[in-house]
């Protein structure tokens, strides 16, 4: 026996049909342990009898309910954005992947604050995910992209995805490194290409992010922060090894906003990301 109810539901069909006063319906929402993807023949009767209610017996297969939610909001060829979590453990962060087939294009942790996410009820809003599409999907090639919450096969609400982007193409600078800079760069020769690549995150952000970018070994660069308005606020002087570098900044002493982080060479080659900054 799953369920014990008492049959005291006012049905007006009933007593439209002369059965007398009509208050015998029920509604006896389904059991969470049967909602285990398995085939359950299930009955309903009378208690204390061997009568069974006619429509029965009836076999059903409910799937496990998910203890994730979330959702992809962005998944173009600049950015993949979007939340998810864990209503079991509201308090956790979840790791996603971006995953083509049994490829996995990238990993992130879900952490960033989202306010419209915890104003719809989810928790404390630390769910969110935005970080820029990987260079090696940008080979005009058509890949169907997905997100799942990594170790499950929960894949995200808006997901698969169909984009298609061209190879990277670099970004002309509105305005080119400062003259400082050109004096650093000025007799380096010919700079080999490189593939910058820079990664915010996470984004927004309540205070502190992390910047990572790829520069080719020797390579020198300008690491810009300004606010909306064009002001500098963070300034410095970056140089290539040949690897994917992090660095940390923490926005705690400025204003919530929007700013814009650029990472510019010499030759103007320029990679520029905006960062929402809200608490």
């Amino acid at each position: 026996v799953h369920s014990i109810y008492n049959a005291n539901v006012f049905r007006s069909d009933l007593q439209s049909a002369g059965t007398g006063t009509g208050k015998y319906g029920f509604n006896i929402p389904l059991p969470v342990n049967l909602r285990d993807g398995k085939p359950h023949q299930l009955s309903v009767r009378v208690q204390g009898t061997t009568y069974v209610l006619s429509g029965s017996p009836r076999t059903l297969t409910c799937s496990v309910p998910s203890q994730y939610y979330g959702s992809v909001n962005a998944l173009d060829c600049s950015t993949v954005q979007g939340w998810v979590w864990d209503k079991s453990y509201p308090d956790s962060s979840l790791t996603i992947e971006l995953y083509e087939g049994s490829t996995v294009h990238a990993t992130v942790v879900a952490n960033a604050y989202r306010a419209d996410v915890k104003s719809a009820g989810y928790g404390t809003g630390n769910y969110g995910f935005s970080f820029a599409l990987p260079s090696a999907l940008k080979d005009g090639q058509s890949h169907q992209l997905s997100v799942r919450v990594k170790n499950s096969s929960y894949t995200l609400n808006n997901s698969p995805k169909t984009v298609t982007c061209a190879t990277t193409a670099r970004i002309a600078a509105p305005d080119g490194p400062s003259q400082e800079v050109e004096k650093v760069f000025s007799g380096a020769g010919e700079q080999p290409e490189l593939d910058i690549d820079l990664v915010i995150f996470p984004n927004p952000t309540r205070g502190k992010i992390n910047a990572s970018y790829s520069l080719s070994e020797n390579v020198n660069a300008e690491l810009t922060i300004t606010n909306i308005v064009g002001l500098r606020v963070w300034r410095q002087l970056v140089k290539g090894t040949g690897e994917r570098v992090e660095m940390p900044y923490d926005f705690n002493q400025l204003a919530d906003g929007v700013y814009i982080m650029k990472l510019a060479t010499s030759d103007q080659k320029v990679e520029v990301r905006r960062i929402v900054l809200t608490r």
